[in-house]
């Protein structure tokens, strides 16, 4: 089964083995995007990449590919 939504442009799937994010974006490699420093505390910290970070460590896996003029960021299935 697929489930497929579009929310004010980006487009959201779900499946069975997780979810897939689609975006008409300026390409954003979230594979490259800086990891926050974990060891500053946090209203010391600058802005971004704690979303990405979280969900590379909760999920069992978090993948990004860019497909034409769409970023896509695919999650699976959480870590047990």
């Amino acid at each position: 089964m697929k489930i497929s939504k579009t929310v004010n442009g980006p487009e959201v799937v779900l499946l069975p083995e997780g979810i897939i994010d689609t975006a008409n974006a300026n390409d954003f490699d979230t594979e490259i995007a800086n990891a926050p420093n974990m060891t500053v505390a946090l209203e010391n910290r600058e802005i971004g990449g704690l979303g990405i970070y979280m969900v590379k460590k909760i999920m069992k896996s978090a993948t990004y590919r860019r497909n034409g003029a769409k970023n896509e960021f695919s999650i699976r299935n959480p870590k047990t």
